[in-house]
Formats: structure tokens, C-alpha cells, sequence
């Protein structure tokens, strides 16, 4: 990717978050060469007002001004912010793609590298995972489709599958090394559905506020809990007090049904005897994800069985290489259970228990935003979370 002017100085990701900015000022519109001759350029001037940034003034002065990209990379690792290509001049092998189609292929590359980086399809379009790109059979759209739009160049067939006039919300491109500092040990749907509500309030997906703030607010550029469609108390329940279980509770997994077959504990056997039947399941999903298909004899042959076994690539799934190794090498289903909990409840539904009335009681329950994001009025983190031990083992290779 290639900038003019003042901005040819300056690292793409930095470029990148100044047009992300300007087009949050300037009503959707990125234009680069407003920042080629001024890169203080304020909105009056088409740019941005820095005062107005969720960064802040301050920050932009340091970055600007004095030039400490430091201080930029050490909010935004490098290859970590989504390029914005519009007014950009696009180069090598993808020269002449349609910024939809070069879009695309940066999500799928961060999907399965954790990074953007433009210029690896600028030097091979078909850069594979290990080439920093992404592998074509491990994508949402296929190894054929890619075939077709990359190789063959068959735009139509792309627009086919994503037009170009949609009023969806973009799926958030989530890495499993997205998940850290606040929202360490949030499982990944919950943090998907925290960045759809903060773009339909803020308009842009940004992680690393809730990473800083798990319950930053609209005004911090999170979202507010009162505003959306499952309002305060089951926001309060899912990332103050880590309940993840009320989140699933509304919106459930696609446990147990795989392929229109119910898993039995027949079909738990061979290789995988003794595993529990949410480990199998979820073991077919990856399955699926990486070959098309489901075939659970697979791994009733061999448990850890990869893709070329007609299994699935540890590496490429957001859960990660450590995770498995520790599910299905060392059978330790309690770090399953961490990150994907079982949704058990010994309270039959309706009935109240004595505890449920003296906190009710207890509690007022109304809804605030302020310095400290959102909150419930008399609720707060709890501190006193029972988790089973977790074992651990030292980690055997993968044979």
C-alpha cells in the first residue's frame, strides 16, 4: 500500500487510524491527500479534529507532531489496525482487485493470523498461513471460491456471493489473541456480541476498549447496556459477575446436534472413549470448518487426527494449538469447561430460593453511566467464583 506526500513517512498502520478517524469526522469519506501536505489537518480542513478522537489530543500531538510512534504501537501493535484503503494506491499482484474483494481477504488473513498486512498479497496473492496470508480451504467461502476470485480473477462471482449494497453489520473479525487484558477468559461469542452492540451505537468495532474496559459505556466507546435489545441486568451478569452462562442461556450454542444427528454415548467410542460428549462436539465443528465435512470415525480412530487425516488443524481454529493439546492430549476436560461452560442450573424454574428474596430485597437495581462505564446500582464483581482446579500437565507434541 502506497501513500503520497506527508504520509509516505509515516507506518501504513498509522496512515490507517488517521483515515479511520477522519472518516468518523467526515461522514464516511477517507481521503488521503488531505493529509499530504498537512498532517494536522483538523475537520474545517477535511481532516480531523484530534480533541474529538477517543485517542485525544494529546496523543495525536505525540504521534504527530513529535513523531512517537512508540507510544502509537504501544496502544495499536503493529499489523493490528484494519487498513483503509479507499484513496490509497494498491500495488503488486492485487494491483487491480476491488477494494471489496482485498477487504475479504484481510479478514480471513486476520482470522487465521491475528495480523493485517497488505503487502504480503501485494508480493503473492495466494500467500498461505505460513506466508502471513491465509489458507484458502480453511476460509468461510472455500478453497473454490478462491480459486475462482483470486486466481481466475471472476469478480462477478464474488459479487454474486457479497453484493456490494448491504445494510449488515460486518461480522467482527475476531483472534483468539484478541482476548486478553479485561476480557481474558471472555469465550469468544460473548465478545462478538460485545463488539456487535458497541458498532451499532459507536460504528466501528474497536476491542481494545473492552481489553481496557470490559464495561466501558457508548461514551467511552463501548456500548450502553440500557440501550440494547438485552439490557442492563444481563450485562451486568455477563461481564461484571462473569456469567457466562446467562449468555448462553439466550443465545445457546449448537451443541450436541451435529449434521442433523443427535450424538449418543454410542458414538463415543474407540479413540475418544470417555471423552464428554461438548468435547466431541466441538471437535466435528472444527472438523467441518476444515474439510466440508463431518465424519466423527475419524476421530474415534485417532483423536488428534489433523486435517490431511480428515480431522482439523489445531493451529487454525480460534481456540489455538495449547487449548487442544490440553483437551485432547492430556483429556483435561476441565479447561474445556473454562472457556465453553456447561449451562447447569438445580433451581427449577419460577421457584425463588431464600437467598434470591434477601438479595432482591438488598439490592436496588438501577441503571448508571459515568467515569467507571456501565454499572448496576448495588452489583458489583463478584469475588468469591468457585472454579474447579485445573491440572496441568507438561504438554506432549502432537504425534
Amino acid at each position: 500500500m502506497k501513500y503520497k506526500g506527508a504520509l509516505s513517512s509515516l507506518p501504513v498502520d498509522i496512515v490507517y487510524k488517521m483515515l479511520t478517524r477522519q472518516m468518523e469526522q467526515q461522514g464516511g469519506k477517507a481521503d488521503p491527500s488531505v493529509f499530504e501536505s498537512n498532517l494536522s489537518a483538523c475537520q474545517e480542513e477535511g481532516g480531523f479534529d484530534w480533541d474529538r478522537t477517543r485517542e485525544g489530543a494529546d496523543f495525536w500531538i505525540e504521534v504527530i507532531d513529535y513523531k512517537n510512534h512508540t507510544l502509537f504501537f504501544n496502544r495499536y501493535p503493529e499489523y493490528s489496525v484494519k487498513p483503509v484503503l479507499e484513496g490509497g494506491e494498491i500495488e503488486g499482484q492485487i494491483k487491480d482487485f476491488p477494494i471489496e474483494v482485498v477487504y475479504k481477504m484481510l479478514d480471513n488473513q486476520y482470522s487465521q493470523t491475528g495480523k493485517y498486512n497488505i503487502s504480503v498479497f501485494e508480493k503473492y496473492i495466494s500467500s498461505d498461513r505460513k506466508g502471513g496470508g491465509f489458507n484458502w480451504s480453511e476460509s468461510k467461502e472455500g478453497s473454490e471460491f478462491w480459486t475462482k476470485v483470486g486466481h481466475n480473477r471472476d469478480f462477478k462471482y464474488f459479487y454474486n456471493k457479497f453484493p456490494k449494497t448491504s445494510d449488515a453489520i460486518p461480522d467482527p473479525v475476531i483472534s483468539e489473541k484478541d482476548i486478553k487484558g479485561r476480557i481474558s477468559g471472555f469465550p469468544i461469542e460473548v465478545v462478538a456480541k460485545m463488539l456487535e452492540r458497541q458498532f451499532q451505537q459507536y460504528g466501528e468495532y474497536d476491542i481494545y476498549v473492552f481489553q481496557h474496559s470490559e464495561d466501558a459505556s457508548r461514551s467511552q466507546g463501548g456500548f450502553t447496556w440500557s440501550d440494547t435489545p438485552e439490557g442492563n441486568i444481563f450485562w451486568s451478569d455477563v461481564i461484571n459477575c462473569r456469567r457466562f452462562d446467562k449468555f448462553y442461556e439466550m443465545y445457546p450454542k449448537r451443541s450436541k446436534v451435529v449434521s442433523n444427528h443427535i450424538l449418543s454415548e454410542k458414538d463415543i467410542k474407540g479413540s475418544i472413549i470417555g471423552f464428554p460428549i461438548e468435547v466431541v462436539t466441538k471437535m466435528l465443528e472444527r472438523q467441518k470448518e476444515c474439510t466440508g465435512k463431518y465424519n466423527i470415525s475419524v476421530f474415534q480412530d485417532l483423536k488428534h487426527a489433523g486435517t490431511s487425516s480428515g480431522g482439523f488443524d489445531w493451529t487454525a481454529t480460534v481456540e489455538g494449538d495449547k487449548f487442544w493439546r490440553k483437551v485432547i492430549n492430556e483429556k483435561d476436560f476441565e479447561h474445556f469447561y473454562s472457556v465453553y461452560p456447561k449451562i447447569e442450573s438445580t433451581i427449577i424454574p419460577n421457584q425463588k430460593t431464600k437467598e434470591d428474596e434477601v438479595q432482591r430485597n438488598a439490592v436496588s437495581i438501577t441503571a448508571t453511566e459515568g467515569r467507571s462505564g456501565n454499572s448496576i446500582s448495588g452489583r458489583r464483581r463478584s469475588t468469591s467464583v468457585v472454579s474447579r482446579p485445573i491440572s496441568y500437565k507438561p504438554i506432549s507434541g502432537r504425534s
